[in-house]
Protein backbone atom coordinates (compact mmCIF):
# COMPACT_ATOMS: atom_id res chain seq x y z
CA UNK A 1 0.00 0.00 0.00
CA UNK A 2 1.87 3.30 -1.16
CA UNK A 3 2.20 6.08 1.55
CA UNK A 4 1.15 9.31 0.45
CA UNK A 5 3.61 11.72 1.22
CA UNK A 6 2.37 14.78 3.83
CA UNK A 7 3.23 18.12 1.41
CA UNK A 8 5.35 20.63 3.23
CA UNK A 9 4.17 23.55 4.96
CA UNK A 10 4.83 26.64 3.67
CA UNK A 11 4.54 29.62 6.58
CA UNK A 12 4.14 32.76 4.47
CA UNK A 13 2.88 36.12 6.08
CA UNK A 14 -1.12 36.84 5.47
CA UNK A 15 -2.40 40.17 3.57
CA UNK A 16 -5.42 41.49 1.33
CA UNK A 17 -3.77 41.38 -1.35
CA UNK A 18 -4.86 37.33 -2.11
CA UNK A 19 -1.02 36.52 -3.06
CA UNK A 20 2.62 36.54 -1.43
CA UNK A 21 4.44 39.78 -1.41
CA UNK A 22 7.69 38.74 0.67
CA UNK A 23 10.76 38.73 -1.55
CA UNK A 24 12.04 35.92 0.94
CA UNK A 25 9.16 33.91 0.69
CA UNK A 26 9.16 33.75 -3.01
CA UNK A 27 12.09 32.15 -3.47
CA UNK A 28 11.49 29.23 -1.51
CA UNK A 29 7.82 29.19 -3.30
CA UNK A 30 9.90 29.13 -6.67
CA UNK A 31 11.81 26.33 -5.73
CA UNK A 32 8.98 24.20 -4.19
CA UNK A 33 7.45 24.93 -7.28
CA UNK A 34 10.53 24.15 -9.85
CA UNK A 35 11.00 20.80 -7.78
CA UNK A 36 7.49 20.02 -7.86
CA UNK A 37 7.91 19.30 -3.90
CA UNK A 38 4.15 18.90 -2.53
CA UNK A 39 3.13 21.76 -0.11
CA UNK A 40 0.73 24.13 1.34
CA UNK A 41 0.67 27.20 2.48
CA UNK A 42 -0.09 28.78 5.94
CA UNK A 43 -1.26 31.95 6.03
CA UNK A 44 0.25 34.24 9.28
CA UNK A 45 -0.74 37.56 10.43
CA UNK A 46 2.05 39.91 11.43
CA UNK A 47 1.70 39.81 15.24
CA UNK A 48 1.47 36.16 15.39
CA UNK A 49 4.60 35.38 13.16
CA UNK A 50 6.71 34.41 16.22
CA UNK A 51 3.59 32.48 18.19
CA UNK A 52 3.13 30.28 15.62
CA UNK A 53 6.61 29.82 14.43
CA UNK A 54 7.74 29.11 17.50
CA UNK A 55 4.92 26.72 18.13
CA UNK A 56 6.96 24.77 15.52
CA UNK A 57 10.01 24.30 17.09
CA UNK A 58 11.83 27.07 14.10
CA UNK A 59 15.06 28.78 15.32
CA UNK A 60 14.54 31.84 15.71
CA UNK A 61 15.99 34.17 12.78
CA UNK A 62 17.38 37.81 14.42
CA UNK A 63 18.84 37.98 18.20
CA UNK A 64 16.72 41.00 18.48
CA UNK A 65 13.17 42.84 17.70
CA UNK A 66 11.21 40.43 16.15
CA UNK A 67 13.01 37.57 16.61
CA UNK A 68 10.65 35.10 13.93
CA UNK A 69 10.10 35.69 10.58
CA UNK A 70 8.79 34.23 7.21
CA UNK A 71 9.61 31.68 5.28
CA UNK A 72 9.79 28.83 7.68
CA UNK A 73 8.31 25.84 6.78
CA UNK A 74 7.58 22.59 8.79
CA UNK A 75 8.30 18.92 7.02
CA UNK A 76 6.66 16.42 9.25
CA UNK A 77 8.31 17.39 12.87
CA UNK A 78 11.05 18.76 11.20
CA UNK A 79 11.00 22.74 11.30
CA UNK A 80 13.00 25.33 9.42
CA UNK A 81 13.57 28.47 9.04
CA UNK A 82 15.59 31.13 7.34
CA UNK A 83 15.41 31.26 3.54
CA UNK A 84 19.02 29.83 2.67
CA UNK A 85 18.77 27.53 5.09
CA UNK A 86 15.40 26.34 4.11
CA UNK A 87 16.63 26.07 0.56
CA UNK A 88 19.78 23.90 1.61
CA UNK A 89 17.09 21.55 3.17
CA UNK A 90 15.26 21.30 0.47
CA UNK A 91 18.13 20.86 -1.86
CA UNK A 92 19.37 17.89 0.32
CA UNK A 93 16.22 16.28 0.42
CA UNK A 94 15.22 16.52 -3.26
CA UNK A 95 18.71 16.36 -5.40
CA UNK A 96 16.55 16.30 -8.66
CA UNK A 97 16.35 18.98 -10.77
CA UNK A 98 19.18 20.35 -8.61
CA UNK A 99 19.59 24.34 -7.62
CA UNK A 100 22.85 25.26 -5.73
CA UNK A 101 22.79 27.54 -3.29
CA UNK A 102 26.24 29.67 -3.52
CA UNK A 103 27.93 31.74 -0.93
CA UNK A 104 28.35 34.55 0.65
CA UNK A 105 29.71 36.72 -2.08
CA UNK A 106 26.01 36.07 -3.85
CA UNK A 107 24.39 36.64 -1.17
CA UNK A 108 25.86 39.95 -0.55
CA UNK A 109 25.69 41.43 -4.24
CA UNK A 110 21.65 40.44 -4.06
CA UNK A 111 21.35 42.30 -0.44
CA UNK A 112 23.29 45.38 -1.57
CA UNK A 113 22.27 46.03 -4.81
CA UNK A 114 18.61 45.28 -5.17
CA UNK A 115 17.07 44.74 -1.52
CA UNK A 116 18.85 47.39 0.21
CA UNK A 117 17.54 49.81 -2.54
CA UNK A 118 14.04 48.36 -2.70
CA UNK A 119 12.99 47.94 0.65
CA UNK A 120 12.23 51.41 1.44
CA UNK A 121 10.04 51.99 -2.11
CA UNK A 122 8.11 48.79 -0.64
CA UNK A 123 7.64 49.21 3.02
CA UNK A 124 5.79 51.97 3.17
CA UNK A 125 2.66 50.61 0.94
CA UNK A 126 2.37 47.25 2.47
CA UNK A 127 0.66 49.05 5.46
CA UNK A 128 -2.49 49.81 3.03
CA UNK A 129 -3.15 46.26 2.68
CA UNK A 130 -3.27 44.35 5.87
CA UNK A 131 -6.04 44.59 8.70
CA UNK A 132 -6.39 47.04 11.82
CA UNK A 133 -4.66 44.54 14.57
CA UNK A 134 -1.92 43.92 11.02
CA UNK A 135 -1.62 47.45 10.40
CA UNK A 136 -0.94 49.14 14.23
CA UNK A 137 1.90 46.28 14.61
CA UNK A 138 3.49 46.64 11.28
CA UNK A 139 3.65 50.32 12.05
CA UNK A 140 5.21 50.40 15.26
CA UNK A 141 7.68 47.44 14.45
CA UNK A 142 8.65 49.02 11.46
CA UNK A 143 9.26 52.57 13.47
CA UNK A 144 11.36 50.42 16.22
CA UNK A 145 13.48 48.94 13.53
CA UNK A 146 13.70 52.18 10.82
CA UNK A 147 13.58 54.77 13.72
CA UNK A 148 10.90 56.56 11.55
CA UNK A 149 7.65 56.83 10.48
CA UNK A 150 6.41 55.03 7.61
CA UNK A 151 6.08 58.31 5.32
CA UNK A 152 9.73 59.15 5.50
CA UNK A 153 11.28 55.96 4.88
CA UNK A 154 10.45 56.95 1.34
CA UNK A 155 9.16 60.21 0.64
CA UNK A 156 8.31 61.72 -2.76
CA UNK A 157 10.84 64.39 -2.81
CA UNK A 158 13.63 61.48 -2.53
CA UNK A 159 11.87 58.85 -4.66
CA UNK A 160 13.00 59.19 -8.34
CA UNK A 161 16.52 58.89 -7.14
CA UNK A 162 15.85 55.82 -5.15
CA UNK A 163 14.49 54.39 -8.39
CA UNK A 164 17.91 55.55 -10.41
CA UNK A 165 19.47 53.86 -7.18
CA UNK A 166 17.69 50.81 -8.01
CA UNK A 167 17.95 51.04 -11.43
CA UNK A 168 21.79 51.31 -10.40
CA UNK A 169 21.59 48.25 -8.51
CA UNK A 170 20.69 45.70 -11.06
CA UNK A 171 23.30 47.26 -13.45
CA UNK A 172 26.32 46.38 -11.01
CA UNK A 173 24.25 42.78 -9.89
CA UNK A 174 24.39 42.15 -13.54
CA UNK A 175 28.09 42.91 -14.01
CA UNK A 176 28.70 40.93 -11.11
CA UNK A 177 26.66 37.76 -12.59
CA UNK A 178 28.66 38.32 -15.68
CA UNK A 179 27.23 36.91 -18.80
CA UNK A 180 24.17 34.34 -18.52
CA UNK A 181 24.32 31.30 -19.98
CA UNK A 182 22.94 30.22 -22.87
CA UNK A 183 19.69 28.76 -21.06
CA UNK A 184 19.04 32.58 -19.62
CA UNK A 185 20.00 31.61 -16.04
CA UNK A 186 21.90 35.00 -14.24
CA UNK A 187 23.93 32.76 -11.59
CA UNK A 188 22.63 29.28 -12.98
CA UNK A 189 25.34 27.21 -15.48
CA UNK A 190 22.99 24.56 -16.90
CA UNK A 191 19.90 25.31 -14.82
CA UNK A 192 18.76 28.01 -12.24
CA UNK A 193 20.65 28.87 -8.68
CA UNK A 194 18.67 29.40 -5.64
CA UNK A 195 20.06 33.39 -6.27
CA UNK A 196 18.13 33.42 -9.77
CA UNK A 197 14.73 32.34 -7.92
CA UNK A 198 16.22 35.55 -5.07
CA UNK A 199 16.54 37.69 -7.64
CA UNK A 200 12.74 37.06 -9.45
CA UNK A 201 11.30 36.99 -5.86
CA UNK A 202 12.52 40.76 -6.10
CA UNK A 203 11.20 41.06 -8.92
CA UNK A 204 8.18 39.66 -7.92
CA UNK A 205 8.00 41.50 -4.93
CA UNK A 206 8.41 44.62 -6.78
CA UNK A 207 5.81 43.76 -8.52
CA UNK A 208 3.38 43.22 -5.86
CA UNK A 209 4.41 47.26 -4.71
CA UNK A 210 3.01 48.45 -7.85
CA UNK A 211 0.09 46.70 -7.20
CA UNK A 212 0.38 48.21 -3.51
CA UNK A 213 0.32 51.49 -5.05
CA UNK A 214 -2.58 51.01 -7.51
CA UNK A 215 -4.48 50.18 -4.67
CA UNK A 216 -3.82 52.46 -2.06
CA UNK A 217 -6.51 55.05 -3.09
CA UNK A 218 -3.39 57.45 -3.61
CA UNK A 219 -3.68 56.42 -7.65
CA UNK A 220 -6.19 58.72 -9.24
CA UNK A 221 -4.62 58.48 -13.07
CA UNK A 222 -2.73 55.40 -14.08
CA UNK A 223 -0.98 54.81 -17.86
CA UNK A 224 -0.38 50.85 -18.83
CA UNK A 225 1.50 50.52 -22.13
CA UNK A 226 1.24 47.02 -23.69
CA UNK A 227 0.74 46.01 -19.76
CA UNK A 228 -1.06 42.06 -21.01
CA UNK A 229 1.87 41.63 -23.89
CA UNK A 230 4.07 38.56 -22.61
CA UNK A 231 0.95 37.47 -20.58
CA UNK A 232 -0.94 34.16 -22.01
CA UNK A 233 -4.90 34.76 -22.03
CA UNK A 234 -5.58 33.41 -18.45
CA UNK A 235 -2.97 35.71 -17.31
CA UNK A 236 -4.80 38.76 -19.36
CA UNK A 237 -8.03 38.05 -17.92
CA UNK A 238 -7.07 37.51 -14.69
CA UNK A 239 -4.99 41.05 -14.72
CA UNK A 240 -7.77 42.88 -16.09
CA UNK A 241 -10.10 41.54 -14.21
CA UNK A 242 -8.17 42.86 -11.17
CA UNK A 243 -7.60 46.45 -12.60
CA UNK A 244 -11.50 46.54 -13.12
CA UNK A 245 -12.60 45.56 -9.83
CA UNK A 246 -9.66 47.81 -8.20
CA UNK A 247 -10.30 51.19 -10.89
CA UNK A 248 -13.15 52.80 -9.57
CA UNK A 249 -12.75 56.42 -9.00
CA UNK A 250 -9.50 55.99 -11.43
CA UNK A 251 -8.95 57.33 -14.88
CA UNK A 252 -6.96 54.36 -16.59
CA UNK A 253 -5.19 54.61 -20.30
CA UNK A 254 -4.53 51.14 -21.69
CA UNK A 255 -1.92 51.40 -24.55
CA UNK A 256 -3.09 47.68 -26.01
CA UNK A 257 -3.05 45.52 -29.11
CA UNK A 258 -5.12 43.17 -27.63
CA UNK A 259 -8.92 42.94 -28.13
CA UNK A 260 -11.80 41.35 -25.81
CA UNK A 261 -10.90 41.16 -21.70
CA UNK A 262 -9.97 44.86 -21.91
CA UNK A 263 -11.58 46.32 -24.92
CA UNK A 264 -15.22 44.86 -24.02
CA UNK A 265 -15.32 47.09 -20.49
CA UNK A 266 -13.28 50.10 -22.01
CA UNK A 267 -15.59 53.51 -21.37
CA UNK A 268 -14.02 54.70 -24.35
CA UNK A 269 -12.05 53.78 -27.10
CA UNK A 270 -9.41 55.65 -29.56
CA UNK A 271 -8.65 53.38 -32.45
CA UNK A 272 -5.48 54.30 -34.33
CA UNK A 273 -4.29 53.27 -37.78
CA UNK A 274 -0.62 54.55 -38.06
CA UNK A 275 -1.19 54.43 -42.16
CA UNK A 276 -4.12 56.43 -41.81
CA UNK A 277 -3.47 59.29 -38.77
CA UNK A 278 -4.67 62.53 -39.77
CA UNK A 279 -2.90 65.18 -37.90
CA UNK A 280 -1.92 62.86 -35.12
CA UNK A 281 -5.44 62.05 -34.14
CA UNK A 282 -7.34 58.89 -33.68
CA UNK A 283 -9.15 57.85 -36.19
CA UNK A 284 -12.23 56.50 -35.19
CA UNK A 285 -13.38 56.61 -31.13
CA UNK A 286 -16.12 54.97 -29.12
CA UNK A 287 -17.50 51.69 -27.00
CA UNK A 288 -16.71 48.73 -28.31
CA UNK A 289 -20.38 47.95 -29.26
CA UNK A 290 -20.24 51.25 -31.27
CA UNK A 291 -17.01 49.93 -33.02
CA UNK A 292 -18.79 46.42 -33.68
CA UNK A 293 -22.23 48.13 -34.90
CA UNK A 294 -20.51 49.87 -37.21
CA UNK A 295 -18.49 46.22 -38.91
CA UNK A 296 -14.94 48.89 -39.68
CA UNK A 297 -11.59 47.78 -39.64
CA UNK A 298 -11.88 46.88 -35.38
CA UNK A 299 -14.56 44.81 -35.45
CA UNK A 300 -12.83 42.98 -38.61
CA UNK A 301 -9.62 42.38 -36.34
CA UNK A 302 -11.52 41.75 -32.92
CA UNK A 303 -13.79 38.61 -34.87
CA UNK A 304 -9.77 37.46 -36.59
CA UNK A 305 -8.26 37.32 -33.10
CA UNK A 306 -12.01 35.90 -31.73
CA UNK A 307 -12.39 33.21 -34.26
CA UNK A 308 -8.63 31.98 -33.90
CA UNK A 309 -9.88 31.08 -30.25
CA UNK A 310 -12.99 29.67 -31.58
CA UNK A 311 -10.81 27.30 -34.19
CA UNK A 312 -9.16 26.14 -31.01
CA UNK A 313 -11.34 25.11 -28.64
CA UNK A 314 -13.41 22.92 -31.52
Amino acid sequence: MEVTPVPITLFDVNSELDTSFSPKVWPIRLLLNYKQIPYKTTWVNFPDIGTVLAATGAPPTRRTGSKYTVPAILDGDKAISDSRTIAEYIESICPTRPVPVHGTMHEQAIEANVASPLVPLIVPFIVNHLDARDSAYYVQSRRERWGKELHEICPLSQREEMVRALEDGFSKLSDFAGEASLEGWIFGKDGPAYEDFEVVGWFLCLKSRTFMRFLSGNIRFAVADEASSALDPKGEHQIFQRLRESGGGKTMIFVTHRFGHLTKHADLIMWFVFSCMKDGQAIETGTHKEFMARGGEYSELYNVQAQAFADVAL
